[in-house]
C-alpha cells in the first residue's frame, strides 16, 4: 500500500477488486480487514471513486440461472466480474460453459471474421450475441488466444504498448476503427502511409496519409475530443486538409470524393 499523509491508499491495481466488493456488499469494517488499511483509507478510496455508502448487487435469481453473462451485463448494468464474483458466491453454474462447446466457439470465432475480416476481442460477444464471451474460450481452450488460433486464425499481438489488430495488409493496427477503415477502403485500393509522423516540432502522428491525394486522416475513437482538437487546430496552421472521420461512422463512409 502506498501512504497519502497519514492514510493508507489502495493500490490502483487494486481498484477493481476493491469496487466489485463493494458491490457485494461488504461493509466498511470488512473491506478494511480484506485490504489491510485503516477504515479511513475505505473511505477516501470511496471518495475518490465516487462511490456513495455502501449498496449491494441485486439480481432476480431466474435470471442468474437462464441469461448469458453478457444479457446480465446489460440488463443490471454491473462489471463482468461482478455477475462472475455473484455467481460464484451462490454457486451457481456457469452457463456459457454448459451452452458453449469447441466446435461452435470455432464456427463463431470464423462467423466473425468471415464478416469483418478481422479476428474478435475479448469484449465484442456484448455487441455481437454470437460471440462467446472469454470464460468458456478460456474452459474449452485455455485461453482466448488459443482458441483463436484453434479456429485456424491468427490472434491478435501487443506489443507491450497495448493490443493491436492485425489488418489485411498485415499492419498492426492501435484500434479495431483504424483495422476496419484499412480493409474498407484501403487495402489494394490506395496508396496509403500508416502513421505519418508530422512535421517538427510537433511530437504527433496522423493515422494515414494518401499521398496521390494529398489526404491526411484521422480515425477519431471518441475518447481523446481534445486531442482531435488540437491536431485540427494545428492542421489549419499547417495548411493541410485533415479528414477527421468517427470510428462508428466508418459504415457509412460514402468514398473520398463525396468528403
Amino acid at each position: 500500500m502506498q501512504k497519502i499523509g497519514n492514510r493508507a491508499a489502495i493500490k490502483q491495481k487494486n481498484e477493481k477488486e476493491f469496487i466489485t466488493l463493494v458491490e457485494l456488499g461488504l461493509t466498511t469494517k470488512e473491506l478494511a480487514f480484506k485490504f489491510k488499511c485503516g477504515e479511513k483509507a475505505i473511505q477516501h478510496t470511496k471518495q475518490r471513486l465516487g462511490i456513495q455508502g455502501n449498496y449491494r448487487v441485486q439480481f432476480d435469481l431466474k435470471d442468474l440461472e437462464q441469461l448469458t453473462l453478457a444479457q446480465l451485463q446489460i440488463k443490471y448494468k454491473y462489471s463482468e466480474n461482478t455477475v462472475l464474483n455473484y455467481k460464484k458466491k451462490l454457486k451457481l453454474p456457469k452457463k456459457d460453459n454448459r451452452v458453449w462447446n469447441k466446435n461452435n466457439i470455432i464456427e463463431a470465432f470464423q462467423k466473425f471474421y468471415n464478416i469483418h475480416s478481422r479476428v474478435p476481442q475479448t469484449r465484442e460477444y456484448l455487441n455481437f450475441d454470437y460471440l462467446p464471451c472469454y470464460e468458456p474460450v478460456a474452459f474449452h481452450f485455455g485461453s482466448w488466444n488459443k482458441g483463436i488460433i484453434a479456429a485456424g486464425l491468427e490472434p491478435n499481438e501487443n506489443d507491450g504498448f497495448g493490443t493491436r489488430i492485425k489488418g489485411l495488409d498485415g499492419i498492426l493496427y492501435r484500434s479495431k476503427y483504424e483495422t476496419d477503415f484499412s480493409n474498407s477502403w484501403l487495402f489494394n485500393k490506395e496508396e496509403y502511409i500508416y502513421e505519418l509522423k508530422y512535421p517538427k516540432p510537433y511530437n504527433l502522428y496522423y493515422d494515414f496519409y494518401l499521398p496521390k491525394r494529398n489526404l491526411y486522416i484521422e480515425i477519431d475513437g471518441g475518447i481523446r475530443p481534445e486531442q482531435i482538437k488540437k491536431k485540427i487546430e494545428i492542421n489549419n496552421k499547417l495548411f493541410k486538409f485533415l479528414l477527421v472521420i468517427k470510428g462508428e461512422e466508418i459504415k457509412k463512409f460514402n468514398g473520398f470524393e463525396n468528403n
